[in-house]
């Protein structure tokens, strides 16, 4: 009788376990499931924010047409005029309205994307200034809409980088030492 209740109670163990665990944890939630609904989420929030920023007059500043002369501004205006014309937006570099701000904005964000993969840190570091100064002289409008999108894009890169953690044969070592920058952080 003993013996088939342990018998019993060894089979259910499992069970107990995972309801034991999501008390204590929470439920457990598919990643890509997770990162989907996030990635959503930030773009129905952020949405009627871009729609008002791009919506509120803007002036150029003479700044940021000295960052438009620049190799990389001119390869970032090339890109957004690109873009622009796929969206069947007109764009003019002589009087750039919100929405030519921000697809300048993101073409010098993917400039900085190419030049971090590449390893060229101090290429990234300067594009990232210049992409500062171009967007410090944008509406407040705008300003917050970036602000929207950034919040969760921030939670969704860090999933994304933990995701690939494992597949990209990162030694050991290299872990145990994040482990130990994170547990300076407590």
């Amino acid at each position: 009788m003993i013996r088939g209740g342990l018998e019993g109670r060894a089979q259910t163990a499992p069970e107990r376990l995972r309801v034991d665990a999501d008390a204590a944890l929470g439920q457990t939630t598919d990643a890509v499931v997770a990162r989907e609904a996030m990635v959503q989420s930030r773009a129905q929030q952020a949405a009627p924010l871009y729609q008002q920023a791009y919506a509120t007059p803007f002036n150029m500043t003479d700044a940021q047409r000295n960052i438009l002369q620049a190799p990389a501004g001119r390869a970032a205006f090339a890109k957004a005029q690109r873009l622009a014309q796929n969206e069947g937006i007109p764009l003019n570099a002589d009087a750039l309205d919100v929405r030519g701000v921000d697809l300048v904005k993101r073409s010098l964000d993917d400039q900085i994307e190419v030049a971090k993969r590449a390893g060229r840190g101090n290429e990234a570091r300067v594009l990232t200034q210049m992409k500062d100064r171009f967007v410090k002289d944008a509406p407040q409008a705008y300003k917050d809409a970036l602000d929207a999108f950034s919040g969760p894009s921030q939670i969704i890169d860090a999933l994304d980088q933990g995701q690939s953690l494992f597949s990209r044969n990162v030694p050991a070592g290299q872990i145990e030492i994040g482990r130990a920058a994170c547990r300076g952080r407590e």
